[in-house]
């Protein structure tokens, strides 16, 4: 599957010398519009991709806290059918006579 296929949005090519001159520009579409392509004599060189796009993509991202879970299945449009697990602490405390 093609990268184009896995993401929603359309990529925007952006030739070198522009992406060059306007980079900021590049990273805030890469964050409002999705993946923003570079090409280099008109072949592909990169694609810059927001953090969140990349690790989804790549299977790499696993937040530590229980939020940061939620805020990034709500970012990949997932529905409420999504199971999130929990890690607990196993301390039951500390026993105690009555």
């Amino acid at each position: 599957m093609m990268l184009d296929e896995q993401l929603e949005a359309p990529v925007v090519v952006w030739t070198m010398r522009a992406a060059k001159h306007r980079l900021g520009e590049v990273l805030r579409q890469a964050r409002e519009a999705g993946p923003q392509r570079i090409t280099v004599r008109g072949r592909d060189a990169a694609v810059v991709l927001t953090p969140e796009d990349y690790h989804r993509l790549a299977g790499t991202f696993a937040p530590d806290n229980w939020v940061e879970r939620l805020r990034a299945a709500v970012r990949a449009g997932l529905d409420d059918d999504v199971d999130i697990e929990f890690e607990r602490n196993p301390d039951t405390g500390r026993e105690f006579e009555l």
